[in-house]
């Protein structure tokens, strides 16, 4: 009986994973552009960092085994500024990006490392932990 109750319960989740990421796509969050082609591995894929002004940009494209597609932020004076996920469950990443707008990078490694979704061994904070710990 657990069993059956704890696949349903996985089931139900990954439905919501999935009706959350087609609600974002059609509400319009931004896609991957064309251009970019994006290939998601096991791991995470840090494609662009560049600095202007003493502000670090950071773009990553987090393992294939979350939802989110990409992942940018600033990096200055070691705060953390206009985190944003590309797909993903929209209403939740959104919160990741006000919760940690300002924040010291090693508060968030501290915060967000070894966090799963479900059974994934990952999740898309961890896998932004993963970026910082790589910068």
């Amino acid at each position: 009986m657990k069993t059956k109750l704890f696949m349903a319960v996985a089931v139900a989740a990954a439905m919501l994973c999935t009706m959350a990421n087609q609600n974002a796509y059609a509400a319009g969050q931004e896609p991957v552009k064309s251009e970019e082609k994006i290939e998601k591995g096991d791991t995470f894929k840090i494609i662009s960092d560049t600095k202007e002004n003493g502000v670090r940009h950071i773009v990553a494209v987090p393992s294939k085994k979350v939802c989110s597609a990409k992942i940018e932020f600033d990096v200055k004076k070691n705060r953390i500024y206009n985190l944003v996920y590309t797909r993903g469950c929209n209403g939740n990443l959104k919160a990741i990006g006000v919760l940690v707008e300002g924040m010291k990078v090693k508060d968030a490694i501290a915060k967000f490392q070894g966090l799963e979704c479900g059974k994934r061994g990952t999740s898309c904070t961890d896998q932004l932990a993963q970026v910082l710990l790589a910068l």
